[in-house]
């Protein structure tokens, strides 16, 4: 149980909850119809002095006594007089955490004895931030040794609306997703309320959970041995940050490339890792958003190929049918590849076929096979990580 600390008082009440207590007795010099009442909230939080209402009826001119035992004390305060009605009794003395039982009593009549228990104020924690999307809890504690009925709540343009609920532990320990807003960037506030069996609702102090744009990352997705190629994208921040590149490789995750963003959060750094070999790579990238806190980018892959070729006849009569040919760095399996010729009004794709499992091709040239004159042409084939071109080929038609 708690600890007496102090004298109590008397004094003005707020409004009082759960907590009445019934008569003990009667005594000699009270009236034969006297009758003693205490009400108090069943539990409060520590710092708030606890109060309690005794009410008199027909107590003549009785003494009143309010008595307060802890686990190691018992003390006594006479208020004077009785006089009838109700009067308000601030325990001063009750502060300490831990349990009381408080009585009132006119000469020798007694209530029975009203438990009070002293708690701490709940707990909220949360990430503090997460990216939209992304799955965030709170957690925390409510001072209790029975589970509690516990549940979120989060502040709305309406006022604070219950989102999700749960049980707590024996030891008052809880935790809960927070996913109002979760895929829309903004600040929000939450709080955590709890049932007591009284009935008593406790909520924790407001806490703010931020969500923000997910970071992103973009890249060619395929590029030849030794091209000089990029990863772009941006980090939700409005001040100039600290990121860098990571490669997975055969002992985890490693640090590449280092750079700064923009103001506005936005980026590029050279994808350096593996330039002269063949293979897929996976990249993410991580930025420092906080002092706390590292963000990465989902991951994603990027494949270094050897060169691809190709060949066309040169010159061809017009009308005659012709192919261009050549093989893309296969990946096992046919891939989708397609002509592109040169026009006015830029590059325009024309014929489409398969490689073979090898990334062999051939593809029939067929703009401007009726007209004289040199077409400039390439092919394009698509990687699963994206798209690669030949370098130009001519066929002049004669």
């Amino acid at each position: 149980m708690g600890k007496i600390r102090s004298a109590f008082v008397t004094g003005l009440a707020v409004a009082l909850g759960l907590g009445g207590a019934t008569v003990a007795g009667q005594a000699e010099a009270v009236g034969p119809n006297c009758k003693v009442g205490v009400t108090t909230d069943r539990y409060v939080e520590v710092e708030t002095v606890p109060e309690i209402t005794v009410s008199l009826t027909d107590c003549g001119s009785g003494s009143l006594v309010v008595d307060v035992r802890s686990s190691s004390s018992t003390r006594s305060v006479s208020l004077g007089t009785v006089v009838d009605g109700e009067k308000n009794v601030i325990l001063e003395g009750v502060s300490d955490l831990g349990n009381y039982d408080v009585r009132a009593r006119v000469d020798s009549l007694a209530t029975a004895w009203t438990p009070i228990t002293i708690i701490s104020w709940p707990t909220a924690h949360s990430a503090g931030w997460k990216p939209v999307g992304q799955t965030t809890y709170t957690w925390g504690r409510f001072d209790t040794t029975t589970p509690l009925t516990v549940w979120t709540e989060v502040n709305t343009p309406n006022g604070w609306s219950r989102s999700q609920q749960t049980t707590t532990d024996a030891k008052g320990s809880y935790t809960m997703p927070l996913t109002y807003g979760a895929n829309t960037p903004g600040v929000y506030q939450w709080r955590v309320g709890g049932r007591y069996p009284s009935g008593q609702v406790f909520y924790s102090d407001p806490f703010i959970l931020e969500r923000i744009q997910r970071a992103t990352a973009s890249s060619a997705g395929v590029k030849e041995l030794g091209a000089t190629t990029y990863v772009w994208g941006r980090f939700d921040v409005s001040v100039r940050t600290a990121v860098w590149t990571e490669v997975q490789t055969p002992s985890g995750w490693s640090r590449s490339q280092t750079a700064t963003t923009t103001s506005s959060g936005n980026y590029t750094i050279p994808l350096t890792y593996g330039a002269s070999t063949p293979g897929v790579y996976r990249w993410r990238v991580a930025g420092d958003v906080d002092s706390k806190t590292v963000l990465r980018t989902p991951e994603f892959s990027f494949r270094r190929v050897k060169s691809p070729s190709i060949s066309t006849a040169g010159a061809k009569r017009v009308g005659e049918e012709t192919y261009v040919w050549g093989s893309f760095d296969g990946t096992g399996q046919p891939m989708t590849v397609w002509t592109e010729v040169l026009t006015s009004n830029g590059w325009s794709r024309s014929q489409t076929a398969k490689t073979t499992d090898s990334g062999f091709y051939s593809i029939p040239l067929t703009y401007g096979s009726n007209l004289a004159g040199t077409t400039r042409w390439r092919v394009v084939a698509q990687y699963p990580e994206g798209i690669l071109s030949t370098v130009e080929a001519t066929l002049r038609r004669y």
